[in-house]
């Protein structure tokens, strides 16, 4: 019998493959036909969904095609700056702008949600590729700028943080900032009391975390309290004090305290973040000068002759 040669890789056409064959596989004969313009049978059609949906499944955890040339390589300047270019020019494309537009406010299914969870489970992205995404947004403008979430968007997210800081049994977690003052008071010497416990420092004055305020008339429970000296160390966390509501509600508060004879120092979480040593240093000041008036209150008063 006649040997046939594979007109693309060279090889020999098994037996059961030689007759009418003149290549030794499928994807001989594909890569060897061209299949560029009208000479491809899906030239100016497209696949039904219906159509894409089997083929997906019938590919479901295969690696399909060849390795990527690029594989462990990176694109140059110059090709990144081609790359670019004709993104934009195709945008500028007649019709393209509409295309897009169409796509706005659609939102996956709760189906394709809960496959991208399944397949993104356990991945966590490099040090590198944290580093690399952020050098890309140097300069980068915010996709958010001039605009503003709505009322409601900003109940939702008010929401949404309050069921991440509340326990089943109603109390508060404790969030990083509060842990941060926390840590700042106990550096200090403070030392917080536990169930009423006498547990006393060097300087007498201890605080207690997450204390019921209730002798005014908006109460609430304040972050810090010293009950020696009335101190109230408020850490107000930008999502929840920057409403102005909110501020409103915490400028009553303050003011409804101070009529009671309490201290309130307020702190903001950004300042905890930016400025830690300089916080640190404006509490113990805070904390000495309301001890030095509690002293000087309680000298008996000198008559003046």
């Amino acid at each position: 019998m006649k040997m046939k040669i594979c007109l693309t890789c060279g090889k020999e056409i098994p037996p059961e493959k030689r007759k009418n064959k003149k290549y030794c596989s499928n994807t001989c004969y594909y890569e060897n036909k061209d299949w560029s313009g009208a000479n491809n049978p899906m030239y100016g059609k497209t696949q039904s969904d219906k159509t894409r949906i089997l083929i997906g499944e019938k590919n479901k955890g295969k690696l399909l095609g060849r390795e990527s040339p690029l594989r462990g390589r990176k694109h140059t300047e110059e090709h990144n700056k081609n790359i670019s270019k004709g993104t934009s020019e195709a945008l500028r494309k007649p019709g393209m702008k509409e295309k897009l537009q169409t796509q706005l406010g659609k939102h996956p299914s709760e189906e394709t949600i809960q496959k991208l969870r399944i397949a993104n489970r356990g991945q966590k992205r490099s040090d590198e590729a944290k580093k690399n995404m952020r050098i890309g947004c140097i300069g980068r403008p915010s996709s958010f700028k001039g605009r503003h979430h709505t009322v409601e968007t900003k109940s939702k997210q008010h929401e949404s943080a309050i069921k991440r800081i509340i326990r089943d049994d109603g109390t508060y977690k404790n969030t990083k900032p509060e842990l941060m003052v926390k840590g700042m008071l106990n550096d200090l010497g403070y030392i917080e009391i536990f169930n009423n416990d006498n547990k006393y420092n060097i300087n007498n004055i201890n605080y207690i975390h997450q204390y019921y305020i209730k002798d005014i008339e908006h109460h609430y429970v304040a972050d810090f309290y010293f009950p020696d000296l009335k101190i109230v160390i408020e850490e107000d966390g930008v999502r929840f004090h920057s409403a102005n509501d909110r501020v409103k509600r915490d400028n009553l508060r303050t003011q409804e305290m101070e009529e009671k004879g309490y201290h309130v120092l307020r702190i903001k979480d950004i300042d905890l973040y930016k400025e830690y040593d300089k916080i640190k240093d404006t509490i113990r000041n805070f904390i000495v000068d309301c001890e030095i008036n509690n002293i000087l209150q309680k000298l008996p008063a000198v008559e003046v002759i």
